[in-house]
């Protein structure tokens, strides 16, 4: 344990993982390996250190590996996932090709935070994206032909199925789909492709049973004379089977040091081990495959850590297997609109609000990955926000970026300003910033009373006093189980609706309170309508019978009226 100078940081370097490798992934013990990475996360939540450092070698695919070690490339998806829920202590990994004790030293001292920071043959190497222009495609996985049999992994769940439907009708493909449920469970699904098109089939295969695999492929080539030409992986899971219903209702159990060893090993198993056994089923057909991940893999989500750490293993192996070959890519993909495993709303807006994601509707989603198959994008990230300020950090395009900063006294400017410069010294692109003076709005008295009930609530919980109005919830040691508390009194003490998912929205005192009385106006405003309409209703009547009696009394011969 090593304080880190200047910095004045309690650093602590974690050196376990280094003991335990493997490069074959279909001998990889997941619940031992799963059961340490939990364990050693629970210890760094513990630990009392600012900052936990995990070295590792050759566990992330950087394209420059002669090996892979398998075991610890489900540490990005789980690292990232870990800070998200935890602001006393942050975690990260240095992943060597040989670790070397003084850089290991000199990354302590490091003033830039990177989750993974990779180092082969002594140079740094940092995570960064750019926006891939069509031009710069370079196609390594042939196009799918009209009469091609297409493999479909991970049933007909969402994606799946509507893959399937573009590559029926674009594609006129034939169609082989395996999932782990029956095909009773996907009727509905099934006739509606079968109504586009007989050249379809479906089989019940585990993606973790190598044996099912090719025999459901057998199965299709003898059926249409012809070999496998493409296997699509959508095969995954949000959580273990027995919790799928009402996952986000109690967050706090899904944190990545609360989840079940259960739901780690079974994510983990259909990621790895499937993408292990659907590579070995398209060398063996010298098919090309498709390996689709969440992009939670490198940006992880709040307890979603296991799902994470899963796709995090899924995306490592599959760029370890697609550089050093020609037919295997990988698709990285932020969260379809009520589609899958995101037709939960609460559960995509939690994973993707403000963290930089587009939620993709289906139609897009589908020439997304239609367009990935067509020009044979390497390894493309689909619904990245690139205008969002955390994507802005790693991104390599170049922006040009005005800052306008309001500050309430002249005697801020300064220091504000001096803020503002080195923040913005890390970023790419062409940056101005002002700072200008401009008086506060003042508040209204009952916008000004939640807010000092939304404060004790909050300084009571976090054990935080002073609380600004502008305070990130984030910024003031905010983890899951603490938001879980606050919304919980939020809801029984102000009589609101309060729910985990809108602390995590809403990071400030003065912007949930905004969200709460406009949520609140709204209620009001359609109660006040509901009774109108009621006493509107009532009225009406009332008029129609007075009328209906008038009439009555006027018209003697009722054919008159």
């Amino acid at each position: 344990q090593l304080t880190s100078g200047d910095r004045g940081k309690n650093v602590l370097v974690n050196r376990k993982f280094l003991r335990y490798r493997q490069h074959d992934a279909g001998k990889t013990d997941i619940r031992q390996i799963c059961t340490i990475l939990r364990s050693e996360l629970a210890a760094a939540e513990g630990s009392g250190a600012d900052e936990v450092i995990f070295i590792t070698e050759n566990s992330i695919s950087a394209g420059m590996e002669t090996s892979f070690n398998v075991n610890w490339g489900c540490m990005w998806g789980a690292l990232s996932s870990f800070n998200l829920e935890h602001q006393d202590v942050k975690v990260r990994m240095i992943d060597f090709d040989q670790a070397d004790e003084k850089l290991i030293s000199a990354e302590q001292y490091a003033e830039d935070f990177e989750v993974v920071t990779v180092y082969r043959k002594g140079v740094r190497y940092l995570p960064r994206i750019r926006t891939m222009p069509v031009a710069d495609t370079d196609r390594r996985m042939r196009r799918i032909e009209a009469g091609d049999i297409v493999m479909i992994a991970g049933g007909l769940g969402g994606i799946g199925s509507l893959v399937s439907e573009y590559l029926l009708e674009e594609k006129q493909a034939r169609l082989l789909i395996t999932g782990s449920s029956p095909a009773e469970a996907h009727a509905d699904a099934l006739h509606r492709l079968q109504e586009i098109s007989d050249d379809i089939m479906y089989c019940t295969a585990d993606v973790r049973d190598f044996g099912a695999l090719m025999k459901a492929a057998a199965q299709a080539e003898k059926r249409w004379s012809g070999n496998i030409a493409c296997i699509f992986d959508f095969a995954g899971k949000l959580s273990a089977d027995e919790e799928s219903a009402g996952y986000f209702s109690d967050i706090v159990r899904h944190t990545i040091v609360n989840e079940k060893l259960s739901a780690y090993e079974l994510l983990s198993e259909i990621r790895l081990k499937g993408t292990y056994n659907l590579a070995k089923v398209s060398e063996s057909r010298k098919a090309d495959l498709w390996i689709f991940y969440s992009i939670t893999s490198q940006f992880g989500g709040t307890s979603i850590g296991a799902y994470a750490a899963a796709n995090a293993w899924q995306e490592q192996y599959g760029h370890f297997l697609a550089s050093s070959g020609d037919n295997i890519n990988t698709v990285g993909m932020s969260m379809w609109k009520q589609t899958g495993m995101n037709s939960d709303a609460q559960a995509s807006e939690a994973s993707s609000r403000n963290r930089g994601f587009l939620e993709l509707e289906r139609e897009e989603g589908v020439e997304y990955i239609a367009f990935a198959v067509e020009t044979g994008a390497g390894n493309p990230l689909i619904g990245i926000d690139r205008n969002a300020e955390p994507m802005r950090r790693i991104c390599l395009d170049e922006y040009a970026i005005h800052y306008l900063v309001q500050v309430a006294s002249e005697e801020d400017r300064a220091a504000v300003e001096k803020i503002m410069s080195d923040e913005l010294s890390r970023w790419n692109g062409r940056i101005s910033c002002s700072v200008n003076r401009i008086p506060f709005a003042a508040q209204d008295e009952k916008d000004e009373e939640l807010e000092n009930r939304i404060r004790c609530i909050w300084e009571e919980v976090l054990g935080v006093k002073d609380i600004g109005r502008s305070d990130s919830i984030f910024d003031l040691g905010g983890n899951s189980l603490s938001i879980y508390g606050i919304a919980s009194r939020m809801t029984d003490e102000l009589d609101v609706s309060v729910k985990p998912v809108d602390l995590m929205t809403y990071t400030s005192i003065s912007e949930l309170a905004a969200h709460i009385a406009e949520d609140k106006s709204g209620k009001d405003a359609e109660d006040m309508y509901s009774g109108q309409a009621r006493r509107g209703f009532g009225r009406k009547e009332h008029m129609e019978s007075a009328r209906d009696r008038s009439n009555r009394r006027k018209c003697r011969n009722p054919g008159d009226r």
